[in-house]
């Protein structure tokens, strides 16, 4: 943002210059010396045409004629040596001493007087936001609101409206007022993920966090319009944990973890809370024998350490060797982690009624994604196992290859 100030300013004092130096550049006093020389030549051209005419009426002799014309000559010839000589060009050097000075003195000036009587936080346009917001006292939001309102009663189409009105009640916490905001908002777009998504928590927290009923039906609708719905998503795994239903809480926040791109926070959440709903999973229940549990190491090659950057992010997934592409469960980490020891098993199956146990043969890959991203991309770099079992211990994983 500084840059593209300065750079503004410096066209603007570019611009100012020209509109001050250039008339002063002009040859203005060549003009006037040149001008003056021919008036007078034309003068003593007329003066010549009047001793012809007095030669021609007998006024003027012979000699006296001569003589007069001798001293016009010599008269011509000294003001056509002054026109061109010395006396037009004399100017031109004192000619560029004003615009020089000029030209280092204006954006001098216009330099100290910023230094002096202007700002340089105005520069920084998100630190300047964040003092504004800072400044503002919660009385002035509450009137900012109440304003708000008072004009969407007067256009009540403005779904943008609507939207920002409930999240000022949702920040000020009066939630049944945010719930009827959104309430409106919905009607005028009732396919929109976002608003459903606010909507279902704003009634949920005017019940004392129940998401029970309309709020679980909001989520659903929300959903159905937007699968990959970030909120939607963390919201229905909240939902579902609430209920008990750690299973789907596990589903709905692994799917919200291979969207989470390099949200380091979010992505430390979602893995909380998925070992929270597996603890609970597991708390009191016996693990069947024929339950799909995966454990082994994922590594990286030597050759390909190279390109894999600190921070970068590892997915390592199991999938049937001979089924759907999908991966069955997944685990994130980072290339800071390898090698990792890894355990992959049902209970951290990405749908419910796809599991490691369903098949008898498996492979286990990782990939290490430049882009955050659960998608395969071309450069990432990825690893599979050979085939195994959905009970299978010691496996290996080596990435050592690079995604076409």
């Amino acid at each position: 943002m500084t840059l593209e100030f300065g750079l503004v300013a410096a066209l603007l004092v570019l611009i100012t210059m020209a509109t001050i130096l250039l008339p002063l550049l002009r040859r203005k006093d060549d003009g006037v010396e040149i001008e003056r020389g021919a008036s007078n030549l034309q003068l003593l051209r007329g003066q010549l045409s009047e001793i012809d005419a007095d030669l021609r009426s007998g006024v003027l002799s012979a000699d006296q004629y001569e003589n007069a014309r001798v001293d016009l000559e010599r008269r011509v010839l000294d003001e056509s040596q002054q026109t061109i000589g010395p006396t037009s060009r004399a100017p031109i050097g004192r000619r560029w001493r004003t615009p020089v000075v000029v030209g280092l003195f204006v954006p001098v000036c216009a330099a100290l007087l910023y230094v002096y009587l202007g700002s340089f936080d105005g520069l920084d346009v998100e630190a300047y936001m964040q003092k504004q917001a800072a400044a503002i006292s919660p009385e002035q939001v509450v009137s900012m609101t109440r304003q708000l309102a008072q004009r969407l009663e007067k256009e009540p189409d403005d779904v943008e409206g609507w939207m920002m009105l409930g999240r000022s009640y949702m920040a000020l916490q009066q939630y049944p007022d945010s719930a009827r905001a959104w309430q409106r908002a919905a009607t005028l777009a009732p396919d929109n993920a976002s608003i459903l998504s606010n909507y279902a928590e704003a009634i949920a927290l005017a019940s004392q966090g129940n998401f029970d009923g309309e709020p679980a039906r909001l989520l659903a609708r929300a959903l159905d319009a937007d699968p990959v719905h970030a909120k939607a998503l963390a919201l229905s795994g909240g939902a579902a944990f609430g209920r008990g239903e750690y299973r789907t809480a596990i589903d709905y926040w692994q799917r919200l973890l291979l969207l989470g791109g390099d949200d380091g926070e979010l992505s430390a959440a979602l893995m909380t809370g998925i070992a929270k709903a597996q603890e609970r999973l597991n708390e009191g229940t016996e693990i069947a024998k024929d339950s799909g549990s995966m454990r082994g190491v994922v590594s990286l090659s030597p050759q390909m350490s190279a390109s894999a950057k600190s921070g970068d992010t590892v997915f390592i997934f199991v999938r049937a060797a001979d089924g759907p592409r999908m991966p069955l469960a997944v685990a994130r980490v980072t290339v800071d982690e390898l090698p990792y020891d890894f355990h992959l098993d049902d209970s951290m199956a990405m749908v419910p009624d796809k599991r490691i146990s369903d098949f008898q043969q498996l492979v286990v890959g990782a990939r290490v994604s430049g882009t955050g991203t659960a998608g395969r991309t071309s450069g990432d770099l990825e690893g599979f196992s050979t085939r195994v079992g959905p009970v299978s211990s010691g496996i290996r994983v080596l990435i050592d290859r690079r995604v076409p």
